[in-house]
């Protein structure tokens, strides 16, 4: 017997951004006994991932003992190429819940759940507007963007305004060491698989919008080393699932939370200023210089991944973490983290 699939939608509040990869979904199930014919057998359940225009196959069973105290059931997932899953959003976890064989009309039968938890939870991935092509020379305010990947349709000059999102590369580009040629504002920035050796340089400030950063596989590696600074123009994940390095040797600036993701990883190698604090959910940050973090007063979290100290000894003005985030020095310099939460 199957009960009727219950949904469990998850609010805009709780979803960040989607890139690719794996990740756990973790729910604590129990199922108290519910009276006659709980002698049959265990009772199971299934978790099923649904959402606009996007739907993924059920990730599997498992058994939840009858009477037992809460177990966590954790379901490993893994995303495809981000760009697949444009047009979706990760609205829904759908439960199917098996009854103990024999099954159970008694309104006893319930099943409770609770603290739902991810290491990544989902909305869509950035989408492009701008291409990089770089035909007429290595400057981003020359006429070297395109509208689709193909590199067919020139775009003009590109409007930095914060709304758009650009890519590296459009197919056959050219001089892909760049250099931003003004202050530059887009809402995201995307390292597109097989774009190879971007660097993105020059004299002027580069802002990112709330979609930040995603290298998607295949990518890279990438090089962002502007002498101005990188602002975060909003809380914002920069998420690596190449497997190369995305460095970043401009400081990083802004009022923004920085959360770093994806697989690979990302190395700050500047004295950074953001003030929003510097959280760590999937991957490796590598730490570059002491500051790398922020300011001394500036909040680090680990959710996930690992936070590698590199040598170096910074201050945070707190540490918070959960679900397995690790801090760790791989870097041939003895390091020390020192809290300062005055």
């Amino acid at each position: 017997w199957y009960s009727t699939p219950t949904q469990v939608n998850l609010d805009q509040a709780t979803r960040q951004t989607l890139f690719t990869g794996a990740t756990d979904i973790k729910l604590d199930v129990s199922y108290p006994n519910p009276g006659y014919n709980s002698w049959f057998g265990n009772a199971k359940v299934e978790l099923i991932i649904q959402g606009d225009g996007v739907s993924w196959s059920p990730l599997g069973e498992m058994e939840v003992p009858v009477g037992a105290a809460p177990q966590t059931c954790t379901w490993p997932i893994t995303v495809g190429n981000a760009q697949s899953l444009a047009n979706g959003t990760w609205a829904q976890l759908v439960l199917k819940f098996t009854y103990g064989n024999g099954g159970s009309t008694s309104s006893n039968a319930v099943f409770h759940i609770d603290n739902l938890r991810s290491t990544v939870v989902i909305v869509e991935p950035p989408i492009a507007d701008y291409f990089w092509k770089g035909s007429v020379s290595a400057d981003w305010t020359g006429l070297n963007w395109t509208t689709d990947p193909e590199g067919t349709i020139d775009a003009g000059a590109i409007v930095s305004d914060g709304s758009k999102t650009i890519a590296f590369s459009a197919a056959e580009s050219e001089n892909i060491i760049t250099v931003l040629g003004a202050n530059q504002n887009v809402q995201a920035m995307v390292f597109t698989g097989g774009s190879g050796l971007v660097e993105i340089g020059g004299t002027h400030h580069l802002t990112l919008g709330a979609n930040g950063l995603l290298a998607e596989a295949g990518s890279g590696p990438a090089l962002i080393n502007t002498t101005g600074q990188v602002i975060l123009g909003a809380d914002q994940l920069w998420a690596n699932q190449s497997g190369t390095a995305l460095l970043v040797d401009s400081t990083v600036a802004g009022t923004g939370k920085l959360t770093t993701g994806g697989t690979g990883t990302i190395q700050l190698n500047g004295a950074n200023v953001h003030t929003g604090g510097t959280a760590v959910q999937q991957g490796t940050l590598v730490l570059g210089h002491a500051q790398a973090l922020g300011p001394a007063s500036t909040a680090v979290t680990a959710t996930g991944g690992v936070i590698n100290l590199n040598g170096f000894s910074p201050t945070v003005g707190g540490l918070a973490g959960s679900l397995g985030g690790v801090i760790t020095n791989a870097g041939s310099e003895a390091a020390t983290l020192t809290l300062d939460d005055d």
